[in-house]
């Protein structure tokens, strides 16, 4: 089966999927901030990484036989961060087969670890891998994502998991409107809106998202099939916001 026949597109989907990895990310920094870590593994070039398991984050119930691990940004940089998700063999894991690596620090302690992770950056981070993760999870984890590590761009971005993570950072607007404001409406409702540039006219909004930046970026390097599919995401997630903008109170 292609990946592509396990990418959901549906505005509800893409609601509850944005509210997970937003659950993940405020588990996982609950964690951190109460527990400190629960073990250091080492990889095949002996890198250490503070490492937790879903179950001990009390996410198995969401992401099954995951290890999430913390590790130094590449080259130590003090700005930056980077993430994976990909298979995992550790014969003292029993049970965990899937690794989501995380590197946010530029030192390895975790005072470093707890500062970096409360970030805006790192919240971005963590929600885009965890979109891999359960992108993974329901492809039955036959297939992850091929062109993570590609140095071209248009590659990268039109592989069927990146497209769907990178559109869901893209289309939190809307779904993070839709789901903290919901029960809203009215004049309510569009000040919420308001503040994440979504405008009752659909394709103003359309223009405050891919007129410049990352959001610009990232359309003009999809290719024609998948620019009409994010716009159709988009305009799905409109239509729910128009109908509570003007059924609800």
């Amino acid at each position: 089966m292609k990946a592509t026949e396990f990418i959901i597109e549906s505005a509800e989907d893409d609601i509850n999927y944005a509210h997970i990895s937003s659950t993940i990310y405020r588990k996982i920094s609950n964690h951190i901030s109460s527990n400190g870590f629960d073990l250091i593994i080492r990889d095949t070039n002996k890198n250490e990484y503070y490492a937790y398991t879903s179950k001990s984050i009390g996410l198995d119930d969401i992401i099954p036989g995951v290890v999430i691990a913390f590790g130094i940004v590449p080259g130590g940089n003090i700005k930056g961060m980077a993430g994976s998700v990909g298979t995992l063999n550790h014969s003292k894991l029993s049970g965990y087969d899937t690794i989501m690596i995380l590197r946010v620090m530029n030192e390895f302690n975790t005072d470093n670890l707890i500062k970096r992770f409360n970030t805006t950056e790192a919240m971005i981070l963590v929600k885009h891998e965890s979109i891999h993760l359960l992108d993974n999870l329901r492809a039955d984890k036959k297939q992850l994502s091929n062109q993570s590590q590609s140095n071209d761009i248009s590659k990268y971005h039109n592989d069927p998991f990146e497209y769907n993570a990178f559109s869901h950072e893209l289309i939190n607007r809307y779904t993070s409107v839709l789901h903290d404001a919901k029960g809203l409406g009215g004049a309510q409702l569009e000040n919420w809106g308001e503040l994440y540039g979504i405008d009752r006219d659909f394709r103003t909004t359309v223009d405050n998202i891919f007129g410049g930046g990352f959001g610009k970026l990232f359309f003009d390097t999809l290719h024609s099939p998948k620019q009409k599919r994010l716009i159709s995401r988009l305009y799905k997630l409109h239509q729910l916001y128009l109908d509570q903008l003007n059924t609800t109170k």
